[in-house]
């Protein structure tokens, strides 16, 4: 095999690779949107959401209501509505994302501490969470959020459940306008309206309808964010997840407008993202791990354009030519040689590493002019942090160097910005060889190093 054969055949090589790998991305988890394997794998993340009342035996009695006299009575009623499990992903997830007014009759009803409504006998308002028609927990309110429009409840249950898996949230934006979503819920006939199932509150009683989402808006006012979808949200859906083409929640079942047709409405994910934030509660958000068939195209057609080229430049390549002397021939390739090599002299010799969270594995360079500033705003920061990184704000801290040192200061973060000891970044502060500093939290972790 002659040299030129041997290299188009290492062109071809890398090309076939290059296309194998894309091709490995070119089934995304939208492919199967909508199929049975799907509707299981959002559906394990759901649960049926029970208000009730027990008494004293742990008899389930219903929900009292006080009469227009203020007497109290037992009905039997009970209410329930659908929730989601939030976490890290492979491990067992114990809260649940909800809507406030599911738990609103627990929260009128002193919160689940024990009152004497009817003579001696004490009755006490509990949420369960069932996973089957026999197999519930119950749950407690971590936070709720009171303001208008806000209608998010977080409940927490006792300990971490492996009957359930934690849904990855996605944060939707303008581009999102008119994609399919699904709504994932118990609506009111999964609760025995018109016939009787066998089952009534298993991940397999649960309902996924299709729609789109019409648009995305915030309400004036509240100025809550809110998705309008033509997606049927009926009651007993309140609550449950919306979810994108890959089986991310990116709203909240809520409401529907029952003067008009098929206007129906959820939360944007990202008011209960700031609520898990302030709480410190773990969950996850969807990652770019499949590519839009789009996506898939263009870059196939770049890998094929790029090998064309390389196979006409290796084809074409002219062999080079042999000097045979001449004046200053040696003295002038040699400094022709010695001038490709260059230094920054804009270098400070210091580098951040980033060391575990979004940036793990990047090595940015410090300049003597300028700052590195590190966040989520691109028009603020020249090192972008992935948007919805929790803990971590637009602009968050600056890295400069000055007079031979280097030093950080915290950019006005929600979170703030803590050297490696614990402490809080206030004002500038040194940094040595070796230090670590951390956005938010540890999760998001880097060190300060010199060149090598």
């Amino acid at each position: 095999m002659t040299r030129r054969k041997f290299k188009l055949s290492a062109v071809f090589l890398a090309v076939f690779m290059v296309m194998s790998s894309l091709a490995a991305f070119a089934v995304p988890a939208a492919a199967t949107a909508g199929s049975d394997s799907f509707a299981q794998k959002i559906c394990h993340s759901v649960g049926f959401i029970y208000e009730t009342a027990t008494d004293d035996s742990g008899t389930d009695v219903g929900l009292p209501w006080y009469d227009e006299d203020g007497e109290l009575h037992l009905t039997g009623a009970r209410y329930n509505g659908t929730g989601f499990f939030i976490g890290r992903e492979g491990e067992a997830p114990q809260y649940m994302v909800t809507n406030r007014h599911v738990i609103e009759d627990y929260l009128g009803l002193n919160s689940g501490d024990r009152f004497l409504p009817l003579g001696n006998n004490s009755i006490r308002a509990t949420i369960r969470v069932y996973f089957d028609d026999n197999d519930f927990e119950e749950a407690y309110p971590v936070y709720y959020d009171e303001r208008e429009g806000y209608d998010i409840a977080i409940l927490r249950l006792d300990k971490p459940t492996s009957k359930r898996t934690p849904i990855k949230l996605s944060i939707p934006d303008a581009s999102s306008r008119s994609n399919t979503i699904f709504c994932v819920g118990y609506p009111g006939i999964s609760d025995n309206t018109g016939f009787n199932p066998v089952t009534k509150r298993g991940e397999d009683d649960a309902t996924v309808t299709r729609g789109s989402m019409t648009l995305i808006t915030t309400v004036r006012g509240s100025g809550v964010r809110v998705i309008q979808t033509d997606c049927v949200i009926n009651p007993g859906n309140s609550g449950g997840p919306m979810v994108n083409e890959n089986g991310s929640v990116v709203g909240i079942n809520t409401w529907n407008l029952t003067a008009t047709e098929n206007i129906n409405y959820a939360i944007n994910i990202q008011e209960a993202i700031l609520m898990l934030d302030q709480n410190n509660i773990p969950y996850e958000l969807e990652s770019s791990s499949g590519f839009p068939l789009w996506a898939i195209i263009v870059i196939a057609c770049v890998v094929v354009i790029a090998a064309v080229v390389i196979v006409f430049l290796v084809i074409r390549k002219p062999k080079p030519a042999v000097q045979t002397g001449g004046k200053g021939t040696g003295a002038n390739t040699g400094r022709s040689q010695g001038g490709s090599t260059s230094q920054n002299s804009d270098d400070s010799g210091w580098r951040i590493q980033g060391t575990a969270g979004a940036m793990a594995g990047k090595r940015i360079m410090i300049r003597k002019s300028g700052s590195v500033v590190i966040g989520r705003d691109q028009g603020q920061c020249n090192v972008v942090v992935p948007n919805g990184t929790p803990g971590v704000s637009g602009k968050h801290c600056e890295v400069f160097f000055q007079n031979g040192s280097v030093y950080i200061k915290d950019a006005g973060s929600s979170h703030g910005t803590f050297t490696g000891s614990g402490q809080r970044v206030t004002g500038a502060v040194a940094l040595k060889d070796g230090d670590r500093f951390w956005l938010g939290s540890e999760a998001q972790q880097f060190v300060i190093s010199r060149k090598g």
